[in-house]
């Protein structure tokens, strides 16, 4: 248990007694001097009203003991001739909320202004004055916390203080309000004071949970280093403190010291600490569900760098599969380019050679055709296969003899140094490949664009048509190009809109540049 709370241990229950045995002298007091019995009751219970309600609200333990100070100088005015020490506690508690004490030079301003006001000095156009600017200065000067909760001092002091300050220019100017109305209007500016103070320092308290909170609604399908540092920026805000860092170790490793206080949360091997000088984490109230938050993130954190990595090893492994059957396909399509192709043509030259003989050239003519058809079919999936090893910028002209081929209208623009990796060139080329076989094949298509350019990330091809559209993007050739993006961690977006063409942009990553091919530098 800290040195904090074992103080706030018994100073708080300490404060409770010193309330009972005021409220029960206050009453005493009050019927004495010929109070009735009703106005004795609801002045002894706002007092006991606003200093319980102080006591109960989750801040800094001086700030609950500064409010339920008010509520015992109220109860303390019916035993001594001190009616206005309470206004002058009030400007303090409203002033330095929420940590119960200045926080910085501009506050201090507010401790003779208290004093003055305690002290009936002014009057009653003194107290509103000084209450208005407690308002504004806790709201605005030197607040610990970037959260709705600073509007309890701008609300409660502007409200009380004008209030004030408008019963003494009516009294001062025209018919005096009755004063039995004037106290029961303070009587509930009081009470009304209490439970905004309880709520505010409620929201106070929400203050990590609803960061965590917050972040999963904002960040579901961000990594790790996002998640991280989305809740440092808005752990920044909320609590006020633009230097605040977050950061992440092992278990056995130490936080840097920066100064301020240090947090931490542990989830496994791993530990998200929190480094901040707001005077807001040093108290229990914010303290400790800070810490809790922090595990929580921790928790999160590790939950998305595992997943992460699972994701890593899931590509590499998509990633190698993709390479061996390009580097299948290839094979293959070399032996069909050196093995079939040179047969079939020297089968259609041997037929044309016999097709001379007038009684078998019918025969041998629809031969020709079908030998024809086999050799224009294996061409076109020749087409589909790069024509030679892809890498260092060798895609531009693959895809020059591919667009030619399967579209001869086709236009074909690259926008600046497009050399990558083979495995990436690889990808566009088939990309492209596929692309124009829909094209051709379920288009009816007059014209085709197909553009390439290195945005800086990675390479981005664009394929657009004026066809037919209403691609469907779970087609069986589309699907299986997307997986191939996927493991090389690229983008994918079809568009596709009947009778208004289909684009397929598709962007793939680059780790660093490549050297291109034939390049000495």
């Amino acid at each position: 248990m800290t040195e904090r709370s074992v103080s706030s241990a018994w100073v708080l229950p300490a404060c409770g007694l010193a309330m009972g045995l005021l409220a029960v002298a206050a009453g005493v007091q009050g019927l004495g001097r010929g109070m009735s019995g009703a106005g004795v009751a609801l002045d002894v219970l706002v007092g006991i009203s606003v200093g319980a309600l102080g006591l109960l609200s989750p801040v800094a333990a001086r700030q609950r003991v500064l409010m339920w100070s008010v509520g015992a100088a109220w109860l303390l005015a019916s035993v001594v001739p001190v009616p206005t020490m309470h206004q002058g506690l009030l400007v303090l508690a409203i002033g330095w909320f929420p940590l119960g004490r200045p926080g910085g030079p501009v506050r201090w301003v507010l401790l003779p202004i208290a004093v003055v006001v305690a002290l009936g000095v002014g009057g009653q156009l003194s107290a509103g004055s000084a209450l208005i600017l407690a308002g504004v200065v806790g709201a605005f000067v030197g607040h610990p916390a970037r959260l709705p909760a600073r509007w309890f001092s701008l609300l409660s002091g502007v409200v009380l203080g004008a209030g004030l300050m408008g019963v003494s220019v009516v009294n001062a100017s025209g018919p005096r309000i009755d004063p039995r109305t004037v106290l029961v209007a303070w009587q509930v500016g009081l009470v009304a004071t209490s439970t905004l103070h309880l709520l505010a320092g409620r929201l106070l308290s929400m203050i990590p949970a609803d960061v965590v909170h917050a972040i999963a609604e904002r960040s579901r399908d961000a990594g790790s280093a996002a998640r991280l540092e989305l809740m440092e920026r808005m752990l920044a805000e909320a609590l006020g403190d633009p230097s605040l860092h977050l950061g992440t170790s092992g278990p056995d490793d130490s936080p840097p010291r920066l100064g301020g206080v240090t947090l931490a949360g542990a989830f496994g091997p791993m530990r998200v600490w929190l480094t901040t000088s707001s005077p807001l984490a040093r108290e229990e109230t914010v303290r400790r569900p800070l810490e809790n938050a922090l595990t929580v993130a921790t928790r999160s954190i590790h939950a998305s760098l595992e997943h992460e990595r699972n994701l890593v090893v899931l590509r590499g492994a998509r990633r190698r599969l993709l390479l061996a059957g390009d580097a299948e396909r290839a094979r293959l399509a070399g032996r069909l380019a050196d093995e079939v192709i040179p047969e079939l043509d020297r089968a259609l030259a041997c037929l044309g050679e016999q097709s001379r003989s007038i009684d078998e050239e019918l025969s041998l003519s629809a031969a020709r055709d079908e030998l024809r058809r086999a050799r224009d079919e294996i061409g076109s999936i020749l087409r589909g296969v790069p024509p030679h090893e892809l890498g260092g910028g060798r895609l531009v002209d693959a895809l020059a003899g591919l667009v030619k081929a399967q579209a001869p209208t086709g236009k074909f623009v690259v926008e600046g140094d497009v050399a990558a990796p083979a495995e990436v060139e690889a990808a566009v080329y088939y990309l492209c490949a596929e692309a124009l076989t829909n094209v051709t094949k379920h288009a009816a298509a007059t014209g085709v664009d197909v553009r390439l350019r290195h945005d800086g990330a990675g390479l981005t091809l664009i394929v657009s048509d004026d066809g037919v559209g209403g691609a469907d993007p779970a087609g069986g050739g589309l699907t299986g190009l997307r997986e191939r993006v996927d493991a090389l961690g690229g983008t994918w977006e079809l568009s596709s809109v009947p009778g208004e063409g289909t684009v397929l942009h598709a962007g793939l990553p680059v780790a660093q540049p490549i050297r291109r091919q034939g390049s000495t530098m």
